[in-house]
């Protein structure tokens, strides 16, 4: 189990959210999840990118604006391989690309480099095939 799971599991299952769902408990329980996001977004230069992006998309489950917008894009931006990609040749890198492209989109923003030369690649189906053996074992 990853920290940050680990962390946000702990938190909902602390003794104060075990309240009756009534209004009240369900306001703080939301109060107590962003709290533990916000406290994500503090300390996200210890997540993998792909648990910063899970972190991301929880703010925007909730409605609610993510803090730091344009730094976090720019550390995004940072982190992106030439070809396009995010964590280029490690292994399910291909999925934590999707989840990024996804993420910018709802953030409004562009990533500072294009994927037109990772698809450059992979250009047929037989690349594709053999792109897929080499790094996405598993159901991905």
């Amino acid at each position: 189990m990853s920290p940050l799971r680990s962390i946000i599991g702990s938190m909902l299952e602390a003794e104060q959210i075990n309240t009756a769902e009534s209004h009240e408990g369900l306001e703080a329980k939301r109060e107590l999840l962003l709290n533990a996001l916000n406290w994500c977004i503090r300390g996200r230069k210890a997540q993998t990118p792909i648990e910063r992006l899970f972190v991301l998309d929880a703010f925007n489950m909730m409605g609610e604006e993510v803090p730091e917008k344009e730094t976090i894009i720019r550390e995004f931006d940072e982190m992106q391989s030439d070809d396009g990609t995010w964590k280029r040749g490690h292994e399910h890198y291909v999925p934590t690309t999707a989840q990024a492209l996804m993420c910018y989109k709802r953030m409004g923003a562009t990533p500072e480099k294009s994927l037109e030369p990772f698809l450059a690649t992979i250009d047929t189906w037989e690349k594709a095939v053999a792109h897929n053996e080499q790094y996405q074992p598993g159901d991905h």
